[in-house]
């Protein structure tokens, strides 16, 4: 999965930004994983939480944290199929 940047729309029907998708502009997308990573600064240990559908995991793999320091959170879209977009916050 590579990653795609992303564009935020300034007036989203007066509710403020709303997140665009990087292939069609288009602001109705759909999450469909949500992982959380906790850690201390530079900690080789901490809590990882993952959420898709209606289930959840939480372990303490950090595999995939986009911070290599910090905490991290990754959130995965789904615009139709199969565009997959990939938005990181770190």
């Amino acid at each position: 999965m590579s990653l795609m940047s992303i564009r935020l729309s300034s007036d989203y029907g007066g509710s403020g930004e709303a997140l665009l998708c990087p292939t069609c502009g288009n602001a109705c997308m759909h999450h469909h994983r949500v992982d959380v990573f906790a850690r201390r600064e530079d900690a080789n240990d901490g809590l990882h939480v993952a959420v898709e559908g209606q289930h959840a995991v939480v372990d303490t793999l950090l595999v995939g944290n986009p911070s290599s320091r910090r905490h991290g959170v990754t959130i995965s879209f789904v615009y139709g199929a199969p565009v997959w977009i990939r938005f990181i916050y770190i």
